[in-house]
Order: C-alpha cells, then sequence, then structure tokens
C-alpha cells in the first residue's frame, strides 16, 4: 500500500515550503542592501537610514533577513543608494514564474 498524505497534510506542506522560500528572499534582499551599500564606498547603516529616513537598528534587521520590508521601504531604501528599485532586486535569481530559484539553479549569463 502507497502512503498518501491527506489534503491539509499537503496544505501544510506547501505552507511551510512557501514560508521557506520568502524567508530566503527576505536574507537575500537583505544581503543585496549590505553589497550595494557597500559597493557606495562603504556608506554605513546610520548614513543609509538617515537617507531613507529610517531607523538605524531597523535597517540593520533589514540587511541581516530579520525584518521583511514594505515595496515602499525598498523605494526608500533604493532611493537612498542612488539606485532604482529594480536594480536593487535585480540581482535576485527568480524564476519566470517569479519564485525563488535556489542558488545552485540561478540563471547563468553565459
Amino acid at each position: 500500500m502507497g502512503a498518501h498524505r491527506d489534503p491539509a497534510s499537503k496544505r501544510w506542506s506547501r505552507l511551510a515550503d512557501r514560508a521557506v522560500a520568502e524567508q530566503a528572499l527576505i536574507v537575500r534582499v537583505g544581503s543585496r542592501v549590505t553589497q550595494l551599500r557597500a559597493h557606495l564606498g562603504g556608506m554605513t547603516i546610520a548614513e543609509l537610514a538617515r537617507r531613507a529616513g529610517l531607523h538605524p537598528s531597523y535597517l540593520g534587521e533589514v540587511e541581516r533577513g530579520q525584518k521583511n520590508p514594505t515595496l515602499a521601504t525598498l523605494g526608500r531604501i533604493a532611493s537612498a543608494l542612488d539606485v532604482s528599485l529594480s536594480d536593487l532586486v535585480s540581482e535576485l535569481p527568480l524564476s519566470f514564474d517569479g519564485t525563488l530559484l535556489p542558488p545552485d539553479d540561478a540563471p547563468t549569463d553565459q
């Protein structure tokens, strides 16, 4: 007899998978902010936070993937970094349907 999972169990599994993917995306967004900040001559978190109108501790949590910033907040961060919002998220490996790809599956420019 094959093992069958009930529909509720499948739903919880999909929700758990989605939560893991969303957390990975939040971490990658934070890493991208850190990368761009460092690229701008090592701007401090305090300076970027001031430019973006955010509290430095909040911005630090965003960079560490501990906060899920809204699209509006990401726009403020992008503006403070003097990049477009699309540039801020351009390095995030997404599939054609918008789901986050694992690092090993990210498309290459070859």
